[in-house]
């Protein structure tokens, strides 16, 4: 009865923080009409920091999120009284107690293997077709309890070595600087880059597209609700802050994009990211070159994007300017289409009695070093003007981003070449571009990619 009544104080502690929050996150008109956007941007940002500063309690990280989901409150008594008997036994080691124990031990035992037979069960029952793959593996990786926390080791860098976090920090920044920017491309390259670069890009037109026009409240919400509950940003404003705004907020927040949209001003805010490096599986963890960078980004600047990147797809669809086979981050195109198509192909070769020969290519730092000019070449080539391509071209300069380590931050790095990391554009804008590699195949070769990931395949 005492925890059904802490849960009740916990529900309605929250949902008072909450509607407390959506009293006080007001973002008024006058906000958004200041002259200068990043003024604009950062009175919202301040607006809905103080009201969860104010509104939201502060509390520390629940342990209990980060155990494995078949471990319940039954799991827990049997585990404590379990864990008291134990005591009892090592302060006074008689028969009964060890009785005792061993019979506390075998009823927990007990308790842990039901849980996991009916979590396992409700496990089996949740895969559908629909079911993702990413979903799956985390719901597998949860129930292994894959929540081991990993620290940085002493890294190496040629001769040197580094302990320090503000040392690693840094050479890891420093690394993916590096391979971002266009020293790392061959020297061939380069200079056909220079050679392109020498030709400006032009997306202003006095033409009329659907696409630029201004963006509705319905494109908002459709946004907001596709965003799940990821880390903030450098600012710290979370998607669960903006899932609280009332109305007259939202309407705010709207004239705010709409602003950002029509003035084609990127505000200076949202151009820096917090990268936490993850360290590939398998690799020395004393090599920088091996960490994997997760960047965070400002949840506002995601919610725009993610309704520019709608509006992007669309166009893409409708006017055939992908491939067919190109597939990843498309309806109906996943990595079984590719797999069914070489099958195809493979069954057919049999049929002919022919030989078939099928090359997997893997790109290495694909997305740090995908070129900005040729993506704004393609943008530009597909016919696109006006305010998209032009969001999209400020969007991608000046890029920065700051490492942490724990609670270090690096020194701020330049992203000058790839797309930006966190960004939800960058997965639409690589397919784009290089989907550019299919229609350069010979006629004799069959190819399909999946995002970066290009097969191709002969058979004679």
């Amino acid at each position: 009865m005492l925890l059904v009544l802490l849960r009740l104080h916990v529900s309605v502690n929250t949902y008072f923080s909450g509607k407390k929050f959506t009293l006080l996150a007001a973002i008024s008109e006058d906000i958004v009409k200041v002259a200068d956007i990043d003024d604009a941007v950062r009175g919202i940002t301040e607006a809905i920091l103080w009201a969860a500063d104010t509104a939201i309690p502060k509390s520390s990280p629940n342990p209990h999120k980060l155990r494995k989901p078949w471990w319940n409150d039954a799991c827990r008594d049997a585990a404590r009284r379990q864990r008291k008997l134990w005591g009892i036994f090592r302060r006074y080691p008689t028969t009964e107690n060890l009785i005792a124990f061993k019979a506390a031990k075998a009823y927990a035992r007990r308790v842990r293997r039901q849980s996991q037979r009916k979590s396992f069960i409700r496990f089996v029952s949740f895969i559908t077709s629909s079911t993702s793959s990413s979903q799956i593996w985390r719901r597998v990786k949860a129930a292994n309890g894959l929540y081991k926390d990993f620290t940085i080791p002493i890294l190496k860098s040629g001769s040197a070595t580094y302990s320090s976090p503000e040392d690693i920090a840094n050479i890891i920044g420093q690394t993916f600087a590096y391979i971002s920017n266009s020293d790392s491309y061959t020297a061939t390259f380069q200079a056909i880059k220079n050679r392109a670069e020498g030709i400006p890009i032009s997306f202003v037109s006095e033409r009329h597209a659907s696409y630029n026009c201004d963006f509705r409240m319905s494109e908002m919400r459709k946004a907001l609700s596709q965003c799940r509950n990821t880390s903030p940003g450098p600012d710290g404003v979370t998607y669960s802050m903006l899932h609280h705004l009332n109305e007259d907020s939202l309407s705010n927040l709207l004239r705010l994009f709409n602003r950002i949209w029509n003035e084609n001003i990127y505000p200076s805010q949202w151009r820096e990211a917090l990268v936490i490096p993850i360290l590939k599986p398998g690799t020395d963890a004393t090599d920088p070159m091996n960490y994997r960078p997760i960047a965070l980004t400002s949840c506002l600047s995601k919610t725009l994007e993610r309704m520019i990147n709608a509006r992007l797809v669309y166009e893409l669809e409708t006017q055939n300017l992908i491939p067919m086979h190109q597939s990843g981050f498309r309806k109906g195109r996943s990595t079984l289409y590719n797999a069914i198509y070489l099958e195809t192909q493979i069954r057919n070769a049999f049929v002919r009695k022919a030989h078939l020969v099928s090359v997997f290519f893997d790109i290495e730092k694909a997305y740090d070093r995908t070129w900005r000019y040729g993506i704004l070449r393609t943008l530009f080539d597909f016919g696109f003007f006006g305010n998209l391509p032009i969001f999209i071209r400020n969007s991608l300069l000046f890029r920065s981003f700051k490492v942490r380590i724990g609670g270090t931050l690096s020194d701020s790095f330049v992203q000058s070449e790839g797309v930006p990391q966190g960004s939800v554009l960058s997965v639409t804008l690589f397919i784009i571009h290089i989907s550019n590699v299919l229609l350069r195949l010979p006629k004799a070769v069959q190819g399909t990619l999946y995002v970066d990931d290009l097969q191709i395949s002969c058979q004679g």
